[in-house]
């Protein structure tokens, strides 16, 4: 996840890459896993925070 971020921050890959790639994968692929965990935490601070 780390290699990804840091990629779009330098420029080198577009958000709409990792979205195609992250498609591509099953749903038991450990780096969806993490992202989705980590939208539900975005969502439970945002949520919370209000």
């Amino acid at each position: 996840m780390l290699r990804f971020l840091t990629t779009m921050r330098l420029g080198v890959t577009q958000p709409s890459a990792l979205h195609i790639r992250l498609n591509s994968y099953a749903r038991q692929h450990p780096l969806y896993k993490a992202l989705k965990d980590l939208g539900r935490l975005y969502r439970i601070i945002f949520c919370a925070s209000r």
